[in-house]
């Protein structure tokens, strides 16, 4: 009786003292602990932003001649801060986002008017995006709204192809570059889409992932001016691109601005168009591809009518799957040209080499020669510089 009643109780403290092991190493609370410690920061606002930072040193300046030959910047260099961005960004559920972008620059180049010069010293910051967005997914359907001050489309889907934002602006943006400055004062002058984003609404229908359709109605005016603007600046934006399998895209652009030239509050019959294509292939180590467009102004005033060409060709190349080591190629070729109706033809054009290399997840460097061609009819001026790039995230 005694051997049962031992063994009973050596049972029961065997099962007592197995019990408090089990409830010492049982996890019980600790993943639902980290679970909940894991979604706290979605209620938080994400920060992230990127630096484009720069040493210039110019070659050659035969872009000032004649008289204006003694401001010839030629042998001259600097180092300059081209861009800061910051994001702040918010995501409130699986559906509804927002984010504010705040976009920095060395100096208030975009000053003007009377008695103001382009020369002001210090930093100027501008709200490049701030915006509210809704995502659906409705297989095979995604829909995407967006409202506020957003990138335009075409140049966003470029910049994004490229993956060169950081050495230099795509030229359906810059077309000025190929394309002339344009009437004195007119802050669109000859640009094809002067604007990298603006205020308005978008709307963008993806099919399986596949196809995507994309329209913008926008103020025109592009994001750096958003408020007290002439009502009549008006821009349009249509955009199908298509992917037929991952990393190729085949897209088809349509812009339209009108545009008011005049005082505040005037009417005129200024518009900008343009219409085009491009094939691109974009994934982590090649990123090639072609933009063509084709253009045109209608204006009152005939030196404003013109028709224009403008082709980007780009290959930006990181070398990490075949050498085994980052390093960047970079190469790029762009030229417009101008035909107003007055009967001159100006051409543009501009090519770019580059080797770099990818110094960590974040930060990447090149040294990048560029060399400009303005031929006007008459003369055929060029302008060469070499560049220090430098992209930083954070």
């Amino acid at each position: 009786m005694k051997s049962k009643k031992f063994t009973v109780m050596l049972l029961a403290a065997v099962f007592a003292f197995s019990g408090a092991a089990f409830a010492q190493d049982k996890p019980a609370d600790k993943p639902v602990e980290t679970v909940a410690k894991a979604e706290e920061p979605k209620s938080l606002v994400d920060v992230s932003g990127v630096l484009y930072l720069d040493y210039q040193y110019i070659m050659k300046d035969d872009l000032a001649t004649g008289a204006a030959k003694v401001t010839s910047k030629e042998g001259e260099d600097n180092m300059r801060l081209n861009r800061a961005y910051v994001n702040f960004a918010k995501k409130f559920d699986d559906v509804w986002s927002a984010k504010v972008t705040l976009d920095g620059v060395g100096y208030d180049k975009y000053a003007s008017g009377t008695g103001v010069t382009n020369n002001s010293k210090g930093g100027v910051v501008f709200v490049k995006n701030a915006y509210v967005e809704m995502k659906k997914s409705m297989a095979p359907v995604d829909i995407k709204l967006t409202y506020g001050i957003q990138g335009t489309p075409v140049v966003g889907l470029a910049d994004s192809m490229a993956g060169s934002r950081w050495i230099y602006n795509n030229y359906l943006e810059k077309s000025n570059d190929l394309l002339g400055t344009g009437t004195a004062g007119n802050k669109v002058a000859h640009s094809l889409d002067y604007a990298s984003a603006d205020m308005g609404i978008r709307g963008d229908l993806t099919i399986m992932k596949m196809v995507t359709i994309t329209g913008m109605y926008a103020n025109g005016d592009g994001f750096k001016y958003t408020e007290d603007q002439k009502a009549t600046d008006k821009a349009y934006t249509g955009m199908v691109s298509i992917t037929p399998i991952k990393g190729l895209f085949v897209n088809g652009y349509y812009h339209k601005r009108d545009i008011a030239l005049n005082a505040e509050g005037s009417k005129d019959d200024d518009e900008v168009t343009y219409m085009g294509g491009g094939v691109a292939w974009s994934d982590k180590s090649y990123k090639v591809g072609i933009n063509y467009f084709v253009g045109e102004r209608d204006s009152i005033a005939a030196t404003d009518k013109s028709d224009y060409t403008v082709m980007d060709i780009w290959a930006n190349i990181n070398l990490q799957a075949v050498a085994g080591k980052p390093i960047l190629l970079y190469g790029r070729y762009a030229t417009g040209e101008r035909k107003p109706d007055t009967g001159e033809k100006y051409k543009g054009s501009t090519y770019y080499a580059g080797i770099g290399y990818q110094l960590s997840k974040d930060i990447q460097a090149m040294l990048v020669y560029q060399s400009k061609t303005d031929d006007n009819g008459t003369d055929k001026l060029t302008d060469d510089t070499l560049y220090a790039k430098m992209e930083v995230k954070f």
